[in-house]
């Protein structure tokens, strides 16, 4: 799975943390490869990235980006 400029553009959603509750949002160019996030609100929790359905749309997302990157590119 390549990764372009845009995937350190556009931000991602992540799931909600177990510990405090709270949804977050990153750049898709950090959860590609990674199994687990600290939450984004620092409350010490760890945010799990690897069921299945997250997985899966995440990649959905990236294959997006992949095929939108020729016209990307070409932009001034």
């Amino acid at each position: 799975m390549a990764t372009s400029d845009l995937a350190w553009v556009i931000k991602f959603p992540i799931p909600r943390c177990p510990k405090c509750g709270k949804e977050g949002v990153e750049v898709i160019g950090r959860l590609i490869g990674r199994d687990e996030m600290p939450c984004a609100y620092s409350c010490g929790g760890t945010v799990d990235l690897r069921p299945d359905e997250y997985r899966i749309f995440l990649n959905k997302c990236v294959e997006a980006l992949d095929h939108i990157r020729p016209a990307y590119e070409k932009l001034p």
